[in-house]
């Protein structure tokens, strides 16, 4: 019975994954699905979930089924793959596309991260070099040191009687 119990319950937790909405296009064309996924993987969903509009999955999205019915209408108008994106930008800025443009402030979004990489490496590198500089002074004078030789002898004189 405690079998039967659990083979039911994984079938249903298993027939909830297929109830997902899928974020596949309606169109039958190839190309214009090509089209489709291309123009979609430009686009980010703005439901705040951040996700690229082609693979937003929640359910009843209010942003990705909109947004997508939108892309498959303007394919089949003819519209062109720049002349849909260039729509989507006009109408909610520069935050629906997947990546910031390559012109302008928008640069910096493409500069800073290999900027800033090589500012740590740099700084990793000079802390490790004065470390281990430190570590070399602290190590070449450690003998140096003068010993009294009444404490000389009597040091001596305890390793005697220990062994």
């Amino acid at each position: 019975m405690k079998r039967a119990a659990a083979i039911v319950l994984l079938l249903l937790v298993a027939a909830t994954t297929a109830l997902g909405q899928s974020a596949k296009s309606t169109l039958e064309d190839p190309v214009l699905a090509t089209r489709f996924n291309t123009i979609s993987d430009k686009l980010v969903c703005q439901c705040s979930c951040q996700m690229i509009l082609r693979v937003c999955n929640h359910v009843n999205c209010p942003s990705a089924i909109p947004m997508r019915q939108s892309v498959e209408k303007q394919l089949l108008e003819g519209k062109s793959d720049e002349e849909i994106i260039q729509g989507f930008v006009d109408e909610m800025g520069l935050k629906v596309l997947s990546s910031p443009p390559t012109e302008g402030f928008n640069i910096a979004a493409w500069v800073m991260p290999g900027f800033g990489l090589l500012v740590g490496l740099f700084v990793v590198f000079y802390m490790a070099s004065r470390w281990a500089a430190r570590r070399r002074l602290a190590t070449a004078g450690g003998t140096s040191v003068e010993i009294d030789p009444d404490l000389q002898k009597r040091i001596e004189k305890e390793m005697r009687i220990d062994q």
